[in-house]
């Protein structure tokens, strides 16, 4: 069981080798937190022998015994950092199981024991860095409550002992609470990488189908609720095919990927959305957008493409676009789907042309091409 535990809270902790750096839980901070608990160890064990209360022969070996752990485990630190958290966690497990038998048999430092681990608790869920400053001034007026009902007052060595015990737990506190702030990003950041690549095309970063039908109904049943203007655009690429034949796949991802640049650049606002739907066809959304202004970028965008084609290793590459657009009419399209099949026959429209046109539902606008159009070529 204890392997199992060590085993999950290493791979939390640290993910991969390199991730050590960035956890707030570094082998420096692991050895500080040993060494005190350490000191607070020998404290104890001294007052003890020392008779300021009452400390058996067994109690003294297990403090000694704990003692010996925690220096034992700073050392190995330097040895194996990569393991830090590892090591401080079999600490955490010994240093629990050896209180027992001391506070069992040392009932008048249960209440201190007992309220030096609530800033520990509450760090958990006040989860930042000043938990302990705040709640070491809570817990400090909690043993005074718990003798007040006896109208008893702990006598100096026991407030000594508690409030070092206090202080030491307050370290422990916002370690705590920082280190669980920090696995809290982490685990939230990891959970928005997986959730972007699970909705975004890792060649371009654009949306994939699975992104667009998440996104583009979201933008499309609110357009088609307030009856406001929405353009969509299907933008399949002319001659991709020969280019990826011809000058190979890496050129044809650069293309991808300037095409996408691209229409981000004619089409900016973060409530314009581009998506791949695979292979050499993208879909645009443009919120807030009239057919004939989405229109007239759209070819201002593929006059653009002839003017400053992609280049690779200083040859332009030999590609257009076919282009069709419409806008969202609440009588005919009832869904994002609706909307997507009526741009697409007017890319179909495009091609027929001869490829290389925007065209609209009232219009196709040709795009002269700046490169002879290779033959038998997509």
């Amino acid at each position: 069981m204890i392997r199992l535990i060590r085993r999950h809270f290493a791979r939390l902790l640290y993910g991969k080798q390199d991730a050590l750096s960035d956890t707030l839980l570094n082998p420096d901070l692991v050895r500080l937190i040993l060494l005190t608990n350490a000191a607070l160890m020998g404290f104890f064990l001294v007052t003890g022998l020392a008779g300021l209360f009452p400390l058996g022969s067994l109690h003294a070996v297990v403090l000694g015994a704990l003692i010996f752990i925690h220096l034992g485990s700073a050392a190995a630190t330097w040895l194996s950092p990569e393991r830090s958290g590892t090591i401080l966690l079999f600490n955490l497990l010994i240093y629990c199981a050896g209180l027992v038998p001391i506070i069992l048999s040392v009932p008048t430092l249960f209440p201190a024991l007992f309220t030096a681990l609530i800033p520990v608790m509450l760090a958990f869920l006040i989860i930042n860095s000043s938990a302990g400053l705040l709640t070491t001034a809570v817990a400090a007026t909690l043993p005074f409550l718990l003798e007040a009902g006896n109208q008893e007052m702990l006598s100096y060595v026991q407030i000594l002992i508690y409030e070092m015990t206090l202080g030491a737990s307050a370290l422990v506190t916002g370690t705590l609470g920082m280190l669980l702030r920090s696995l809290l990003q982490r685990l939230h950041a990891t959970l928005e990488k997986l959730s972007h690549s699970a909705t975004h095309d890792p060649l371009t970063g654009a949306l994939n189908r699975r992104g667009l039908k998440e996104h583009g109904e979201v933008l499309f049943n609110t357009h088609y609720r307030t009856v406001s203007p929405l353009a969509l655009a299907v933008i399949d690429l002319d001659y991709f095919k020969h280019v990826n034949d011809t000058f190979g796949h890496d050129a044809g991802d650069h293309v991808l990927k300037y095409l996408t640049d691209l229409i981000h650049r004619f089409f900016k606002r973060k409530s314009d959305l581009v998506a791949r739907l695979g292979g050499d066809e993208f879909v645009l959304i443009a919120a807030n957008t009239p057919l004939d202004l989405a229109h007239q970028r759209l070819t201002e965008m593929a006059r653009h493409l002839q003017e400053n084609p992609p280049r690779w290793n200083g040859e332009p590459l030999p590609v257009a676009l076919s282009i069709g657009v419409e806008a969202l009419d609440i009588n005919s399209h009832h869904a994002l789907k609706d909307l997507l099949k009526a741009a697409d026959k007017l890319v179909y429209r495009a091609k027929e042309k001869g490829r290389s046109h925007v065209c609209a539902p009232h219009a196709c606008t040709p795009i002269l091409l700046s490169f002879e159009p290779p033959t038998a070529a997509r």
